[in-house]
């Protein structure tokens, strides 16, 4: 007996339930390319489907998997409804091209900075505007000021209930003015109310600018792996210093 005549009347919990498994499989290295286009490829069947499948879809952003970060990144300015939807974001910025050349992508993102009216965000909003580009028309932030730090900023400002974050390769300057984390300190736009586990692996940069991820009420895990001074070389093992805290904002007492 053929399925397409039993697919549209199926109950909405059990289509959720086929949706989650196809994302468990995509946690598998071997399967997740295929998962990842097939969960596309049913989001376009009906407008059903592609309701249920949202929250699938917008749950968890790889930066280097997932697709160029510019149309990311200008949905979530875009549609509050699908940026509410985003959970956990993986960044790996290391020598990765962005491709927010687009005039109006920018300007879109400005805009939505210019509406929390603080002044760091009005700074970021000018600041976005006059990203330099490449000849290809691509900026490359990880070489041009350390711009990627203003990308991952604007994922988690516009981003009101992500939990995880997860942070590869990142090289921060000591004499950058404005790291990825100083929205943290003035608790804007949501105060990060949700975010729960920080991961920080294989990365060089100052650890002062990682205190504030300590001092967030709702975070239950902190993870610093091979996290090193990124002003001294060459770089020795015994330079990086790994630690993992829990609880970090609930525990009267944390040893490093």
């Amino acid at each position: 007996m053929p399925l397409e005549p039993c697919i549209p009347h199926l109950p909405d919990e059990l289509v959720i339930q086929i949706f989650d498994s196809l994302t468990r499989i995509h946690c598998c290295p071997c399967h997740e390319e295929q998962a990842h286009y097939t969960i596309f490829d049913i989001a376009y069947l009906c407008r059903r489907f592609h309701r249920l499948i949202s929250p699938f879809i917008y749950r968890e952003f790889h930066y280097l998997k997932s697709g160029d970060g510019e149309h990311f990144l200008r949905t979530l300015a875009s549609n509050p409804d699908l940026a509410a939807l985003v959970e956990c974001f993986e960044w790996n910025p290391d020598g990765f091209l962005h491709g927010l050349h687009d005039v109006n992508d920018r300007g879109l993102i400005a805009d939505k900075f210019l509406e929390i009216g603080t002044p760091p965000a009005i700074r970021f909003a000018e600041g976005f505007r006059t990203l330099p580009c490449l000849d290809d028309g691509k900026t490359d932030f990880d070489n041009v000021g350390y711009r990627d730090d203003m990308f991952v900023e604007a994922v988690l400002m516009l981003t009101p209930n992500i939990k995880k974050v997860e942070v590869w390769g990142k090289f921060q300057p000591t004499f950058q003015e404005h790291p990825w984390t100083a929205s943290m300190k003035l608790g804007i736009p949501h105060s990060f109310a949700h975010l729960s586990t920080v991961e920080f692996v294989v990365a060089c940069t100052p650890l002062e600018d990682l205190t504030p991820l300590i001092f967030l009420p709702s975070l239950k895990s902190l993870c610093l792996h091979e996290v090193g001074r990124p002003d001294e070389e060459p770089w020795t093992p015994e330079m990086f210093y790994t630690c993992e805290v829990h609880a970090a904002a609930a525990a009267s007492r944390v040893d490093i």
